[in-house]
């Protein structure tokens, strides 16, 4: 594929993603994406032979990060803190903003074979690196928990606007349910 290809590829993901931020991904048609781009129908199936593969490529920059990010987390000595980590989790979601904020309010992605299995996955990994050598149902509470904090933190501020002056309020508030609620996190 050409520079042009590469660059209508480019163009076509980033419609899709904003028009799927608007109206949802189930109300999105291929054709209000191609009339967005200023391309026809075909040519977006030239591309992406679906909307699900559409939605694939869209999510794996995210997916992508995610992953690098556990790689190096997990091959880290010594590993990293809480503070460390979820700080770099919060870049991660930071650097994919409208794709997280996207991905947190439309059921309809989440539940996509094609992207619950890497998902899954990674949730696994994540919980399992936080949890550490403590692998009792209470610390996986804690972990979720934390998690949990984090992602609705970043997505009430991220939507509300105010996220970078709540940014130490929410790495704050996911640590100390991280570290079972004690305040020295």
């Amino acid at each position: 594929m050409g520079e042009t290809g590469m660059e209508t590829r480019r163009l076509i993901l980033r419609a899709a993603l904003d028009l799927f931020s608007v109206d949802g991904y189930a109300r999105t048609s291929l054709r209000e994406i191609a009339e967005k781009v200023g391309i026809s129908k075909p040519a977006l199936y030239y591309h992406f032979g679906s909307k699900e593969d559409l939605l694939v490529e869209i999510v794996r920059p995210l997916q992508d990060a995610m992953a690098e990010l556990l790689d190096r987390a997990e091959a880290a000595d010594p590993p990293p803190t809480g503070r460390d980590f979820f700080t770099a989790y919060f870049d991660v979601v930071m650097e994919h903003r409208q794709l997280s904020v996207w991905l947190s309010m439309d059921n309809a992605p989440r539940a996509h074979p094609a992207l619950t299995e890497r998902g899954w996955a990674q949730q696994e990994r994540l919980i399992k690196l936080l949890r550490g050598d403590d692998d009792s149902f209470e610390r996986s509470v804690e972990v979720a928990c934390a998690l949990g904090a984090m992602q609705v933190g970043i997505m009430t501020f991220a939507t509300l606007g105010g996220l970078d002056q709540a940014r130490e309020h929410i790495l704050g508030a996911a640590l100390r349910l991280l570290e079972g609620g004690r305040s020295d996190a």
